[in-house]
């Protein structure tokens, strides 16, 4: 996997959390769809939510969910 790496280490660490809930709970998706990039993350959760058939919101509400749980 090519994840964009960021200045904070906990953005990171979230992100890992984020992407691996989401593999959990979407077990279609693939190392590529998850490519990310930083300055295109709105992009991916486009792509995300077409591949998936559901919306954008949805895909946030999951990533949100995973960096709640981390608190």
């Amino acid at each position: 996997m090519n994840y964009s790496k960021t200045s904070e280490p906990s953005d990171i660490g979230s992100f890992y959390t984020q992407i691996g809930r989401l593999k959990r709970l979407y077990t279609s998706l693939t190392n590529d769809d998850l490519n990310y990039e930083e300055r295109r993350k709105g992009e991916l959760i486009q792509n995300l939510a077409r591949k998936l058939g559901v919306s954008e919101k949805e895909i946030k509400g999951v990533m949100d969910k995973s960096i709640r749980t981390l608190g």
